[in-house]
C-alpha cells in the first residue's frame, strides 16, 4: 500500500467532486502533508478515518473489518429491524432507552447496546422473530398483535394477581394467545374490553410506549381508541372532521392526549344537556 496518495486519487476513491475533496481536507479528519508545494493524503490515516465513518463509501465497494457500519445501526435501520417508525426510535433515544454515539455528526446505535436493551423489554419484536412466532401459531394469522398480561396490568394500574382475576371475569372479551410460552392478550380483545365495561380504564400515563414530548402525551390511533373507549373508525372520523387535533409525520399519526380529553369532555357535556332536556319533556 502506498504511504501517500494525491487529493485527486482520494476523491476518485470516494467518488466525490473537487469541492467535497477539499472540504474533507479542511475538516482535518485525516493527516495531510505538503510535498513540493502539493498536498498529499497519508494513506494509513485515511484508512483509519474511513473505517470509523458512516457517510462515504469507496467506489470499489471495499469495506474495513472494523467499519462502524458493521458495529452499529442508523436509527432508520433500527426502525426497519423492529418494524416501527423512525420517529419512535428517536423518542426511545430521547428517553434514554437506547444509547447512541455520534460519528461525524451522524447518530448511530451500537449493536451491543441495541441488543442489550432489546433483551430487557418485551414490547417490540425483531421482524425475524415475528416470523418465528407465526410458525408456532399458524392458526392466529400473521396480523395478530398482542400484549403480555403483565404489561396490560401496568396499563390498568393494577397488580398481576388482580389482572389474572380480571381475565377470568371478562374471558368472553379478553382473547388470549401464547407467545413463546408467555400469555398475552390480543389488541382486538383489549379494544372490546375497554369499550364494553366501565370498571377498568386504560391510563396513557402508565403506558411506556406512549410518546411524551414537552410534557404532552401523544397517542397512536390504537391508544386513542382505548382512552376514548371507541373504535378505530370513530377516532379516524373525529380527526378527519377536525374534532380532535393530530400531528402527522408522513404516514405516522399522533393524537395529543389533552386535545382528545377536551373533545371527550365537550361531547359528554353536550350529551348530558340533551338528556336533561329529554327528562324535562317527559
Amino acid at each position: 500500500m502506498k504511504k501517500y496518495m494525491s487529493v485527486k486519487e482520494m476523491g476518485d476513491l470516494l467518488g466525490i467532486k473537487k469541492t467535497d475533496r477539499y472540504w474533507l481536507l479542511k475538516k482535518g479528519y485525516f493527516k495531510v502533508v505538503t510535498i513540493a508545494g502539493k498536498m498529499w493524503v497519508d494513506t494509513a490515516s485515511f484508512e483509519d478515518w474511513y473505517a470509523h465513518q458512516v457517510k462515504y463509501r469507496k467506489v470499489t465497494g471495499e469495506r474495513s473489518e472494523n467499519e462502524i457500519r458493521s458495529l452499529s445501526y442508523a436509527p432508520k435501520e433500527a426502525a426497519a429491524l423492529l418494524g416501527v417508525s423512525e420517529w419512535l426510535i428517536y423518542e426511545l433515544i430521547k428517553s434514554r432507552h437506547l444509547k447512541t454515539i455520534k460519528v461525524d455528526g451522524w447518530t448511530r446505535i451500537l449493536k451491543d447496546d441495541f441488543y442489550a436493551w432489546y433483551a430487557k423489554q418485551d414490547r417490540y419484536q425483531i421482524i425475524e422473530r415475528k416470523g418465528e412466532i407465526r410458525k408456532k401459531q399458524p392458526e392466529e394469522g400473521p396480523s395478530v398483535k398482542s400484549i403480555p398480561v403483565g404489561e396490560v396490568a401496568v396499563l390498568l394500574g393494577i397488580s398481576k394477581q388482580e389482572m389474572h382475576r380480571v381475565s377470568e371475569e371478562y374471558q368472553d372479551l379478553l382473547e388470549t394467545i401464547d407467545v413463546n410460552g408467555k400469555t398475552c392478550f390480543t389488541e382486538k380483545g383489549l379494544e372490546l374490553f375497554f369499550r364494553k365495561q366501565r370498571r377498568y380504564r386504560y391510563h396513557p400515563q402508565n403506558d411506556r410506549s406512549v410518546v411524551k414530548t414537552g410534557g404532552e402525551l401523544y397517542l397512536t390511533i390504537q391508544q386513542a381508541c382505548w382512552t376514548a373507549r371507541v373504535t378505530r373508525p370513530t377516532i379516524t372520523s373525529w380527526y378527519c372532521r377536525g374534532k380532535i387535533p393530530v400531528i402527522r409525520f408522513g404516514k405516522v399519526v399522533r393524537i395529543p392526549l389533552t386535545g382528545l380529553e377536551k373533545w371527550l369532555r365537550k361531547r359528554k357535556e353536550k350529551k348530558d344537556g340533551i338528556n336533561q332536556k329529554t327528562r324535562k319533556i317527559l
